[in-house]
């Protein structure tokens, strides 16, 4: 599938490839690419299928969203994951660990229990499928939507080592300490802690970007 991307920087620059989290689209990291990383790197942000302004036909599940990701990203990148972008990266890197050079997770969702993801799709189902996103409002696929809230209780992949900053928020809705103590066994992940909640690109930019800024 072809997807729609954003992208900041000169594109000879070394490439860091950003995937959004679920309602959301590559505009999320807007703001991030411009004052942060566009002088140093080449910013790609694609919409996940679903999402923004790429197709919306199904299937939906994790396997489909890397092939998609896989295709068009560079042989070899640093890579940002935000939420469920985040275990899209990590399945990435389980896949084919020789893409990821760095990666940085921010409040990534790992696994979820069964029942709660059951309990997130059924309200999906109800909810109007309209957020904000780079300070603008946009319609993403209920449905999409409500496939990746089960995709997300699947087992998550065995995976080899790899350089990673791992940024969860004081206030999120996440077990993420809990998760932040599995992923640094695992991986020998740096771990920041910011403040605000699980949006951490809105709630603690600054803090977040710094540590990005350095990590990269």
């Amino acid at each position: 599938m072809t997807l729609h991307v954003r992208t900041w920087g000169d594109p000879a620059a070394p490439p860091v490839v950003c995937l959004h989290g679920a309602t959301a689209h590559g505009g999320q990291f807007r703001r991030l690419a411009e004052e942060r990383l566009a002088s140093r790197f080449h910013v790609v942000a694609p919409d996940l299928p679903g999402y923004g302004d790429s197709p919306r036909e199904p299937p939906w599940s994790l396997e489909r969203y890397v092939d998609d990701v896989s295709a068009l990203a560079p042989k070899r990148a640093r890579w940002i994951g935000m939420s469920f972008g985040g275990r899209l990266l990590l399945e990435l890197a389980a896949r084919e660990p020789e893409r990821v050079e760095r990666a940085v997770l921010l409040e990534p969702v790992l696994q979820l229990p069964e029942h709660v993801g059951d309990d997130m799709a059924a309200w999906h189902e109800h909810a109007p499928n309209e957020t904000e996103v780079d300070g603008a409002a946009h319609v993403y696929s209920r449905e999409a939507t409500i496939a990746v809230m089960r995709e997300l209780t699947r087992e998550l992949p065995s995976h080899a080592r790899l350089p990673t900053l791992l940024v969860i928020a004081a206030d999120t809705y996440l077990p993420s300490a809990l998760w932040a103590e599995e992923l640094r066994t695992a991986l020998d992940a740096e771990v920041v802690r910011v403040p605000g909640g699980h949006d951490v690109l809105v709630g603690a930019f600054d803090e977040t970007a710094d540590a990005i800024e350095r990590f990269l």
